[in-house]
């Protein structure tokens, strides 16, 4: 998506399907929510990996 549509456009793509994922959280949490996505996407970017942000996702849950 990142050579496609650019970095800043691909991280907002892949932010829309990780907020949905939280919409029946509370208000807060999906608020959490939209920044925590906007850091891993772009640790992601800056990684060329998910395992990362996977790995801090997880340790934050």
């Amino acid at each position: 998506m990142n050579r496609t549509l650019g970095p800043v456009s691909a991280v907002l793509v892949m932010l829309f399907p990780y907020l949905m994922i939280h919409f029946d959280k509370p208000p807060l949490e999906t608020c959490g929510a939209l920044i925590a996505g906007v850091v891993l996407g772009v640790l992601s970017l800056r990684t060329g990996s998910t395992s990362g942000g996977a790995g801090l996702h997880i340790a934050v849950a």
